[in-house]
């Protein structure tokens, strides 16, 4: 009964604390992104040529707070 109070506390003071104002869009994690999309419900910052990797940063509404979606691919291109 102890873990489940814990737990759900955790939880609770984790969403409090970070992006979980809806009526703004997440902040970009990078200066200057290479693109941004926004939707109603989603955000998409978009690096290039990171160390060599380009990166995607998805942000989505889940519940009362923004998610974050992250992926990185290598870029041939990079120099």
């Amino acid at each position: 009964m102890r873990i489940i109070l814990l737990l759900l506390i955790m939880f609770t003071q984790s969403c409090t604390k970070e992006n979980c104002d809806l009526n703004y869009y997440p902040s970009a994690p990078r200066l200057e992104p290479y693109h941004v999309e926004y939707g109603d419900n989603y955000v998409k910052y978009v690096f290039v040529c990171i160390n060599g990797y380009n990166e995607v940063y998805n942000y989505y509404i889940s519940g009362d707070c923004w998610e974050l979606d992250y992926t990185q691919n290598f870029n041939y291109n990079c120099k």
